[in-house]
């Protein structure tokens, strides 16, 4: 996928997740699910941001979230956006 496609992508996620609320929290967006929480199995892969109270989320906080259960507990991948 090109960078500039990319770049696009991210800043749209993140004009979404900043206007979606005030109070300081993460905010995901999900691209990607196929997982079943209490057995451990499964992945997903999402963004994933926060923002300080009053403040509109940066592009820099973005990361991109991968995680993979095997049926024995979850393992996470986090790699920055930058």
């Amino acid at each position: 996928m090109p960078a500039a496609l990319v770049s696009a992508l991210c800043a749209s996620v993140l004009c979404v997740l900043s206007s979606a609320s005030t109070h300081a929290d993460n905010y995901e967006f999900w691209l990607a699910s196929s997982r079943d929480w209490a057995a451990r199995r499964g992945f997903y892969l999402n963004l994933e941001s926060s923002c300080e109270p009053g403040a509109r989320c940066a592009l820099k906080d973005l990361k991109l979230v991968l995680g993979v259960a095997d049926g024995s507990e979850w393992r996470y991948l986090s790699v920055p956006m930058e």
